[in-house]
C-alpha cells in the first residue's frame, strides 16, 4: 500500500507523520464543534450525580475567558477537580454511560499525581487532579521527550502550582460549570503576560511554568 511505501522512506515518513497529525487534529476539532456541547453536558451531569466539582482549565478556560468559548485552535476539554473527589463508582459510571477511558497517568513511588483522558463521540476530556494547601492549588501534567531513553510507559512530570481562590458558577455553553474566581491571574501563572494574544505555537518551555519538571519523579503511563 501506498502508506507502507511512504513509511519506509524516511523524507516521506516525516511528510507523511505531519500529515496524518494535521488530519486527525482536523477531525477532531470536527467532533468537538459537533458532538462538544452535548458530550460535555453528559460529563458534568455525570460529576453532578458523584457531588463532584469540575472547573475549567487550561485551555478551556483560557477560550472561555478571551474568547467567550472554544478556541479555534482547541480540539479538546480541559477540566479540573479536586484528587480527594476520585471514586471508582465515578469512573465507573462514566464508562457506563458510554466514556472510554483513553490514557491515564499516575505519580509513582508513592508520589501523588493523576491525571485521566476520556472519549465519547470522537471529543476527549481531560481530568487533571488537583491539590491544595493554605496558599496554592496545584496539578500535573505528564511530560515525555522524543529522545528519551526512558521507557515507553515512563514519563517525566510536571507540578504545577497556581494561587488559591475560591470558584464561582458560570454558563459555558449553557452548561452551568466554574472556573477559578481569579481566573485572569490564573491564565497569566499558566501562559504570561500575554495570554490575551493568541498564539497557537505556545510552548511551555519559554512560558511561567519553564522550571515546573520535578527532578527524580517518574509518572506511570497507561493507553487503552
Amino acid at each position: 500500500m501506498l502508506k507502507d511505501i511512504l513509511k519506509k522512506i524516511k523524507p516521506l515518513r516525516v511528510i507523511y507523520s505531519k500529515f496524518m497529525a494535521y488530519r486527525n487534529l482536523k477531525h477532531m476539532k470536527h467532533n468537538l464543534n459537533t458532538n462538544g456541547k452535548t458530550v460535555f453536558s453528559e460529563f458534568i451531569q455525570i460529576c453532578c450525580n458523584h457531588g463532584i466539582k469540575v472547573w475549567l482549565c487550561y485551555g478551556t478556560l483560557l477560550g472561555y475567558i478571551r474568547e467567550n468559548g472554544i478556541m479555534k485552535h482547541d480540539y479538546d476539554f480541559d477540566v479540573g477537580l479536586w484528587f480527594e473527589d476520585y471514586t471508582k463508582e465515578f469512573e465507573d459510571e462514566l464508562k457506563i454511560k458510554g466514556f472510554k477511558l483513553i490514557h491515564q497517568f499516575t505519580g509513582m513511588n508513592g508520589y501523588q499525581a493523576f491525571e485521566q483522558s476520556f472519549e465519547k463521540n470522537g471529543v476527549s476530556i481531560d481530568l487533571f487532579y488537583h491539590f491544595c494547601d493554605e496558599k496554592q492549588i496545584w496539578t500535573h501534567v505528564f511530560h515525555r521527550e522524543p529522545d528519551t531513553d526512558l521507557p515507553q510507559d515512563k514519563w517525566l512530570v510536571r507540578k504545577l502550582p497556581f494561587t488559591r481562590a475560591e470558584f464561582k458558577k458560570i454558563d459555558f455553553m449553557g452548561i452551568e460549570a466554574y472556573v477559578p474566581s481569579n481566573s485572569e491571574q490564573y491564565l497569566e501563572e499558566t501562559y504570561g503576560k500575554n495570554w490575551r494574544v493568541p498564539d497557537k505555537n505556545f510552548d511551555w518551555k519559554k512560558g511561567p511554568q519553564k522550571d515546573s519538571l520535578l527532578p527524580g519523579v517518574l509518572g506511570k503511563a497507561e493507553f487503552f
